[in-house]
């Protein structure tokens, strides 16, 4: 299963809809918070609500892809470790955050910590980024892709 991750588009429509139409062949497509639009602006994007969401969106969700449990926030003032502690109380296996617009793929505390960093607003480069993810039964592909 191909999963499409962004986060922190502010406003940025047009940026969204771009990383749509290059991914179409994905099987689903979620936002980690602050896309700063209403829920049919983003379609076909699930989100959950970023420090800068003034629509309605839950704070998390937790979602299932090929046998993983996956913890989406976007993790405005939680610390990593909290935003861990809370994915393993929820008995989840990857975490996928955004609110810092700075890439992340790694593994902590077996967790897989996963951040998209913006499409909009990169703060670890000059062009924005976003990730897919390949779930498989057994294992997880992490690709990072920049979009300017």
């Amino acid at each position: 299963m191909i999963v499409v991750v962004i986060s922190d588009a502010h406003g940025d429509q047009g940026l969204i809809r771009r990383v749509a139409e290059m991914e179409n062949k994905a099987d689903a497509f979620i936002d980690a918070g602050d896309s700063c639009l209403e829920a049919e602006d983003i379609r076909p994007f699930i989100s959950v609500k970023g420090n800068c969401d003034f629509s309605f969106y839950p704070l998390s969700r937790i979602l299932y892809f090929e046998g993983w449990r996956v913890y989406l926030t976007h993790g405005a003032g939680l610390s990593k470790s909290s935003l861990i502690n809370i994915a393993k109380s929820h008995e989840c296996s990857v975490l996928i955050y955004g609110h810092t617009h700075k890439y992340e793929d790694s593994i902590n505390n077996s967790i897989y910590c996963l951040n998209p960093g913006s499409i909009s607003r990169p703060r670890d480069g000059y062009m924005g980024t976003y990730m897919v993810i390949e779930f498989s039964e057994n294992d997880i592909k992490i690709k990072k892709k920049e979009i300017y």
